[in-house]
Order: C-alpha cells, then structure tokens, then sequence
C-alpha cells in the first residue's frame, strides 16, 4: 500500500488551501476517507485519522493520509505517512536515553524502599515524638508548679525564706527543661544525619533524573524540524518560543494535521484541502463521535500550523462588515437586559477589535457608571443576558447567580431523535478545560468542576435544558458525551456538526432587581 492514493474523478480542485481550525470538510476531503475507511487497522480504542488532499509533481490529484500519536504501540505503519520524528527506534538516540532514565528510576524504587531508610526514618519519628511527650509533661508540670506559687503568694504571709524556695524551684524546673531538650539533641542530630545521607542520594537521583528527562525533551523537540510552504525549517523550540508559554507541550508535532503537511512540503506534493475525523469508540474524557469531522487542536497545532501554512489561522476583524445591533429589551437605571444575537460575543475575545455585547454597551452607554457583564453566554448561543450598570448592581447579581438563586432555561434542537426513556432526567458530568485545546471542555471525573443540568424534552429533537451550575460550554457538552445524552446539538462545530447556526436559545431567566429586590421575569422565545 503506497502513500500517495490517487483520487479519480471530475470534482473541481480548490483553489486555496483551507484553515485545519476552521473549515468545512471538502467532498474532495470526504472521498479520499470514503477510499480511506476499507484499509484502516483493527483497534480498541478510537483513533484521530486526517487526510490531505494533494497534487502531485504531474499534476495528478491524490490524498496522503495519517493517525495521530501511535497505534498498537506504533507510530509507523504501511500506507500511511511516517513520523516526522521515528523516535521509537529500540536503539535509537531517545530509547537509549529512555532506558537510563528508567534505570534511575528503579535504582530511585529501590533506595525508596531499602530497610536503613525505613528504619531510620521510624527510629528518628519515635524519638521525635518521645522528645515532645517528655517536653510536653515537664511543660505542664512547670504550669502546674507555677500555678501553686501563685496561689501561695495569695494567701499571703509568704517568708523571705519561702519566696527563695519559689525562686530556686522555678529556675531549677527552668533548667531541667533546658537540660531535657539538650539529652534529645545528640541522639536526634546522629539519626538525622544518617536520614539525610540516606534520603540525599534519593534525591540527588531524582535531581539527575530530572535533568535527563529535560534534556531529552529538549533533543526531542529539537529533531521535529517542519518546513514551510516557502521552503524555510524551524523546529519546535523555534516555533514555540514566539507563543504565550514559550515552549511546546508534550506531544506536539505528533497529530495528524503536521505529519500531512510536513510530507507534503518535503516530497514535492502540493496541499489543497485538509481534514481530521475520529474513527471507533469514544474516549473517557473528549466529545468524541464516529466518523465526526474535527479541527485541529489549537494548544499543539496552532502554532505549528500556521508556521507551516504561513497562514493567520486565527482570523481578523472584517473592518467593513457593519457592527452588529444590540437588541436591548429591559434598560434601567441598574441593569441591562440584552438578547443577543447568534455569532455576537459576550465579552471580547482573542481577535482583538472584534465587537462584543460589553463593547457595545460602553460604546453605546458612556455615560453609565461602569459596564460590567454579570455572566456569559457562547458566542454562538443566542438569548438572554444581563449587564450592569454600577459596581452595586454587579456585586448584587454576582452573589445571586453564585448561591444558584437565578433560574434559567433554554431552549435547544438536538441531532437525532431521542427514545422515549430518556426524555427527562438530569446530567451530573464534572468538567474542565480540555489542556492545550482551549476553549474545548472535556469531562473529568477527579478533577473537573461540578456540572448539573435538567431537561426535558419537548419533542423527538427539541429539548429544554436548565443548568444548575455555569460551566463553560456546559449544555453543549452535556448534550453531545457519550456519558451525558450522547447527541450533539445541531449546528455545534466544537461537539457535533455545523449548521447554518448553533440552535441554542436562552429563552428564560429569573431574578431579583439588584437594588429595588423586586423578582424579574424575561422570555424571549427562539427564533428556531
């Protein structure tokens, strides 16, 4: 099986190379992983897959395809691209140096464990403890001696003679402590000492240990050198330093999207289109669906790809696009109460210029106190959302939505029918963000944050969903996990499919005025 599968038919070629963040699959795209899915290995657990359409030196078209990560143990295999870095060779620079760290680590196991570790180690806690009871009892004694010389004194008619006995029993008591703690000292120092040379080799271990593994991850992030569509290389230490964290993260070159791109550029083929899909089960933590068309991820790939692609993936403000208006349906002298617009952001975001409800209102409202956004909603989401107009009113609100004393409800249309089973319940998925792809959500059971929502269904596909809690992307997630409803809403990039929008709608919410306390009420039915 070659690398380079031609593709037989009339369909017209794109023009320009698309965004791997952002894009439609291209039916170009879409027959190469029609011709694709017949040939991909038997596994257990799901796998990211991309294809790349190409032409080749003659101008004859074809797709090169590749997995991200490895497969069965492998990150090599017939039919598809190579690694850009083979870094799994046995005798290989990386698994030499692997090996060495994984002798410290045992070497490190077993120092752990050794028996004059163990023993010291109680020896020195048992006399620790001995060392505070005795210190512990003598205190009190003293306390309670001290208290009797008082009482003593109290009662009056105390003698020169009695008030030196006092004296010398107070400075005596004083003493035996001090000689006390100095009968400690001489056995604590010796086991001390021998803890530390014990636990000092551990650590120096550990310290080379973690020297090793550093300067392997540089050497490895050093050998992934990409070349660019106009003939320039850079590795990833290079690529990385000009982003936020200045380093890259761990697997980064390893995804499907810079293998394609990377044999393309180095073999003579030209890109035209690009796209990743996810193939067998769902994994634990990601929304994940078969067969799914997904972008590429933005913590490892963004940066890479935009060096390769020499393209600006993340998008600039249309300056002659007309800004958007704000449909304001409740103004007073506190709050805002706004419906907002599909597409419209919340607050700004990373484009910078791009309009957001906050900067419209400060544009719109100069004279008011202080614009301040009490909560938010996806940009793609439309309905209901509040402003305020004063610090008072924000904090008000602020504490209201904290305590979960603001009931909201919306409205959404989901990608298939539901059954008839499960057309209410509740949804409790922790969740947080997933690393190095922000702003997707990942569900987490031992580290995400508490997620709840209720729903109901009002037909086949159109449910309503109240969140108990405000996470990030919380409704969208819990509709489309395979834990939660296993159902994408319908227009949803991120989770599902696209669609000429996301159908979510927050069509209700309740509250009390920040300041006047009176219960509100607004609902804005959905336009879907």
């Amino acid at each position: 099986m070659t690398i380079f599968h031609p593709l037989h038919t009339d369909m017209e070629r794109p023009l320009t190379m698309n965004n791997p963040l952002n894009y439609e699959p291209h039916p170009l795209c879409q027959l190469a992983v029609d011709d694709l899915l017949p040939h991909l290995p038997p596994i257990d657990e799901g796998k990211m897959y991309g294809v790349l359409v190409v032409e080749d030196d003659k101008g004859q078209l074809g797709y090169i395809a590749a997995f991200s990560g490895q497969i069965n143990g492998q990150s090599d295999m017939e039919g598809f691209v190579p690694p850009i870095v083979d870094y799994l060779q046995p005798d290989g620079y990386f698994k030499t140096r692997e090996a060495e760290i994984s002798k410290l680590n045992q070497q490190i196991g077993i120092m752990r464990h050794d028996e004059r570790l163990s023993v010291v180690k109680r020896q020195l806690d048992e006399l620790l403890i001995k060392r505070g009871r005795a210190i512990y009892d003598h205190t009190i004694m003293m306390h309670e001696c001290k208290e009797k010389r008082k009482e003593r004194r109290r009662q009056g008619n105390v003698s020169e003679e009695e008030k030196q006995a006092m004296i010398r029993e107070s400075q005596f008591q004083k003493a035996e402590l001090h000689r006390l703690k100095l009968s400690f000292n001489e056995p604590l120092n010796l086991l001390t000492q021998q803890y530390e040379a014990l636990q000092g080799e551990i650590d120096t271990l550990r310290e080379l240990r973690k020297q090793l593994s550093e300067d392997l991850q540089q050497w490895l992030f050093s050998q992934f050198v990409f070349v660019n569509v106009n003939g320039e290389s850079r590795d990833l230490l290079e690529i990385f330093a000009h982003t936020s964290k200045k380093v890259p993260p761990s697997g980064a070159g390893e995804c499907c999207e810079p293998k394609l791109l990377h044999y393309a550029l180095t073999h003579g083929y030209k890109p035209l289109n690009i796209a990743m899909f996810w193939h067998g089960p769902s994994p634990k933590t990601l929304v994940r669906h078969h067969l799914q068309y997904y972008p590429a991820c933005r913590g490892k790939c963004l940066p890479i790809l935009a060096w390769v692609l020499q393209m600006d993936l993340e998008g600039k403000v249309d300056e002659s696009k007309p800004l958007p208006k704000l449909d304001i349906i409740y103004e007073d002298d506190d709050i805002i109460v706004v419906n907002k617009q599909p597409g419209l952001l919340s607050v700004p975001g990373r484009i910078k210029g791009e309009p957001s409800v906050y900067s419209l209102l400060c544009e719109q409202r100069p004279h008011a106190e202080r614009i301040m956004m009490v909560h938010r909603l996806d940009q793609l989401t439309s309905g209901l959302l509040i402003a305020a107009k004063n610090k008072e009113a924000h904090k008000a609100l602020q504490e209201q939505f904290e305590q979960r004393l603001v009931k909201k409800q919306y409205v959404a249309i989901l990608s298939k029918p539901m059954p008839k089973d499960r057309w209410e319940g509740t949804i409790s998925l922790p969740l947080r963000p997933s690393p190095f792809n922000e702003p997707y959500q990942e569900v987490n059971l031992t580290d995400g944050k508490v997620a709840v929502t209720e729903y109901r269904m009002l037909d086949e596909r159109r449910i309503m969903l109240f969140p108990h809690t405000g996470r990030t992307h919380q409704l969208r997630v819990h509709c489309a996990h395979h834990m939660g409803l296993d159902n994408p809403i319908v227009g949803d990039g991120l989770y599902g499919k696209r669609s000429d929008r996301l159908y979510l709608h927050a069509e209700r919410i309740e509250f009390c005025h920040p300041i006047t306390k009176k219960p509100m009420t607004f609902h804005i039915p959905a336009a879907f």
